[in-house]
């Protein structure tokens, strides 16, 4: 039971890295259009 907790907060904490890096690159590209 432990283990399977222990790899579901890995993966969920994975693929909440994922989105935020996904977010991240979205709003660089949004300010880099917002200076040209």
């Amino acid at each position: 039971m432990a283990s399977t907790t222990v790899k579901f907060v890995k993966f969920a904490a994975n693929v909440r890295l994922q989105y935020l890096i996904i977010i991240f690159f979205d709003i660089l590209a949004s300010l880099f259009e917002f200076v040209e």
